[in-house]
């Protein structure tokens, strides 16, 4: 693995994506509920727009700002390595 390594975060706010701008890597989870906020889907795309793997998954929940997952353009790989209850999960 190269690039910036990045622990796992739950992103309920712009202030915690900040966090993660630079991180190509998370290790661990990436959970993202965002409930309201202006430019959302810019900001995301801003700060986490370089994260190219996760280590462990990928949730999403009551986000109704986000129109897309676009922002998520450079991930290639969700390496499942923990999973959301032990198993996937299709919602």
């Amino acid at each position: 693995m190269c690039g910036a390594v990045c622990s796992g975060i739950v992103v309920q706010n712009l202030a915690a994506a900040q966090r993660l701008k630079g991180c190509t890597i998370i290790k661990g989870v990436l959970e993202i509920q965002i409930l309201g906020g202006f430019h959302v889907n810019a900001e995301l795309e801003e700060n986490l727009g370089m994260i190219e793997e996760i280590t462990n998954y990928l949730k999403v929940l009551r986000s109704y700002p986000l129109t897309s997952l676009k922002f998520l353009k450079n991930l290639r790989v969700i390496h499942g390595e923990r999973l959301y209850n032990e198993r996937y999960v299709l919602l």
